[in-house]
């Protein structure tokens, strides 16, 4: 679908859209976006420059555009005009199952923009936040891994303050009668004849493999660490993890550690065009047993940070930049080696983060989102 707009009503910016299938999916999205261009952005920008031309180029199952932010970026002296061509393509509006072996596509499961999918410990169920675009994370739905169909699914209720209430998702032990857990929530549905619960929460969150522990960050200070009986609702452990702010948790498949990254630090900014800037981070392992801090490695000076246990919980995989990793023994925090491999970075920086790391059942490989390159695959040494 080309469209051509009204230059003398959308004068200094103007939006043209180039898409490719589930157009009524984006259709008011786009109107709603012209009219805001129309309301704020009006009048000449400069005697050099009298509009600005943005090509929305969204890929579907007719034609694809496989680049994300601006690209092509283009001056016309005569008529005082730019183009840029702004790329979004199907991958990031669409969720779908692929066969590993192939990489050709199995089913799609929606056609709305996720950006979080998990897998239940067995790998039964699939979770997701799905929203319409441009704003994922505002549902939460289970699907049957064995028929693909949606097994549950719920909408919360948006908080202004705090932004989608999906952005952070952990299946359960199903025994809990718990709804709410400091920030977290939970959706509970009957799947292979019993009940099923998943967590769901705006901050992040983790529940043992047992389901009887959940942690989330602390209600008063975001660099805390409260510990729930997610069976009872008992509060039973809060202390200091990270001195700003704690980014993300994760337990060890066997229940014996915690992993958390945080920030330390203020960040210094780098780039003020993308608000990015550099900030200490840490990456720390916890003893479940005693709550004790086992390990602490620090990254002053990075962007951001991922990480990630290995399923045998005796490793640590640590994205500190693109397509640099690094390994770590769990139970010493020393380097256990490094990846790295070149990756073209997003036009917005760094965009990485929790869920670009994901190891085998195995252990034995290591994925690693890389944005336009796809998934990178690591065959990792014997440990």
């Amino acid at each position: 679908m080309n469209e051509q707009i009204d230059l003398r009503l959308y004068r200094t910016i103007t939006l043209g859209v180039q898409s490719s299938g589930d157009d009524d999916r984006t259709a008011k999205h786009i109107l709603e976006l012209r009219r805001s261009l129309a309301t704020h952005c009006k009048g000449p920008y400069s005697e050099e420059i009298s509009e600005f031309a943005l090509v929305l180029r969204i890929g579907g199952n007719m034609q694809e555009f496989d680049f994300e932010g601006c690209e092509r970026i283009r001056r016309n002296r005569k008529d005082k005009y730019i183009t840029v061509d702004l790329g979004f393509p199907s991958r990031r509006w669409r969720v779908t199952v692929r066969n590993p072996a192939n990489g050709k596509i199995v089913t799609t499961l929606t056609t709305e923009a996720a950006d979080t999918l998990v897998f239940s410990p067995d790998g039964r169920w699939l979770a997701g936040d799905p929203g319409v675009f441009p704003s994922p994370s505002s549902s939460l739905v289970v699907w049957d891994t064995k028929t693909w169909a949606v097994a549950a699914t719920v909408k919360p209720e948006r908080n202004p303050h705090q932004g989608a209430p999906v952005q952070w998702i952990a299946f359960g032990g199903g025994e809990t009668e718990q709804r709410k857990l400091g920030y977290a929530q939970s959706l509970k549905f009957t799947g292979d004849g019993k009940t099923q619960t998943v967590w769901y929460s705006v901050y992040p969150l983790a529940v043992s493999l047992d389901g009887k522990l959940l942690v989330e960050p602390g209600q008063q200070l975001l660099s805390n660490v409260e510990v729930w009986d997610a069976i009872t609702g008992q509060k039973l452990q809060t202390f200091a993890a990270h001195k700003m702010v704690t980014n993300s948790l994760v337990f060890s498949r066997d229940g014996r550690w915690l992993l958390t990254t945080g920030q330390e630090s203020l960040k210094i900014p780098v780039d003020l065009h993308t608000f990015t800037g550099t900030t200490e981070y840490r990456v720390k392992v916890w003893d479940v047993s005693t709550w004790k801090e086992r390990a602490s490695v620090s990254y002053p000076q990075v962007l951001t940070l991922s990480g990630v246990l290995s399923p045998d919980g005796k490793r640590i995989a640590v994205e500190r930049s693109w397509g640099v990793i690094d390994l770590l023994d769990v139970e010493s925090g020393t380097s256990a080696g490094s990846l790295a491999a070149v990756i073209a970075p997003s036009n917005y920086g760094p965009i990485f983060g929790k869920g670009n790391l994901a190891f085998s059942a195995s252990g034995s490989l290591l994925f690693e989102g890389a944005f336009k390159s796809g998934i990178y695959a690591w065959k990792l040494p014997v440990h």
